[in-house]
């Protein structure tokens, strides 16, 4: 647009002089008609760009794993009755009328969990579909995972919530085994599925998690912790008391 407006200028100006020859204003009204015609495309290709960094955004917040991450820490905030910073709780309610709702649910009677479900429920929505559009992406399953656990309690059918959290969370897992948080995650999920059912094959399983957990991690003092009260659930006392006294040896090494 620029080189439209100078050339064209300048052919205007060395129009209007005597001293000036035909040839230098044909030039000059030549380049103004190209740069004009070249303006076209360029401006297309800058639409264009547009386009693709405003899909990047876009992505980005509806799937993107930060924004993502931020939802479900205010969903999880708000489900155990914690108060929940903006930065986070306007990832969920945009609107500052339901943020207000959010804030002052103690004092309406506002159950958390129905006040939450509509947004909880596009979340998983909105995991699964990123889920499958990139299965190799073990954040999205982790999250999927996590969001399921997290509800399964408050489902007519929590078993079947815990399957589809451990379903997740094992596929999350498999993807990046080195992360001692997820195994503990997976862990968890374990432990919580054997209190309605099918007790000593999950304890097991999370047995095996929170052994690699130690293993990731072994500085953790948390992780052995959770070892030695897995063992407790597997009838192995005398293991236990060593994963106590580690995660106390840990601690105070942390200490001083």
């Amino acid at each position: 647009v620029v080189a439209a407006v100078v050339f064209g200028v300048t052919a205007r100006m060395t129009g209007s002089r005597p001293n000036r020859s035909g040839a230098v204003h044909r030039i000059s009204r030549n380049l103004a008609l190209v740069a004009a015609v070249v303006t076209v495309p360029i401006a297309a290709l800058g639409l264009f760009d547009m386009w693709v960094v405003g899909g990047a955004i876009i992505w980005q917040h509806g799937f993107g794993p930060n924004y993502r991450a931020n939802q479900l820490e205010a969903a999880q905030g708000i489900l155990r009755g914690e108060t929940v910073s903006n930065v986070l709780l306007v990832t969920l309610f945009p609107s500052k009328t339901e943020q207000e709702k959010v804030r002052d649910w103690r004092d309406q009677g506002t159950d958390p969990v129905a006040m939450t479900r509509a947004k909880l429920k596009q979340i998983k929505e909105e995991l699964a579909s990123a889920a499958h559009i990139y299965p190799h992406r073990a954040i999205y399953h982790i999250f999927l995972g996590e969001l399921d656990a997290w509800l399964a309690p408050f489902n007519q059918e929590p078993a079947r919530g815990l399957d589809n959290a451990i379903a997740s969370l094992e596929k999350a897992v498999e993807l990046n085994p080195w992360s001692h948080y997820w195994h503990a995650l997976l862990g968890d999920a374990y432990i919580k599925r054997s209190a309605l059912g099918n007790g000593r094959y999950y304890a097991r399983k999370a047995l095996k998690e929170f052994e690699q957990v130690v293993e990731n991690y072994p500085s953790d003092p948390e992780s052995w912790m959770q070892l030695g009260t897995v063992l407790i659930w597997a009838g192995q006392g005398g293991r236990a008391d060593d994963c106590f006294k580690r995660a106390a040896e840990l601690r105070k090494h942390v200490r001083h």
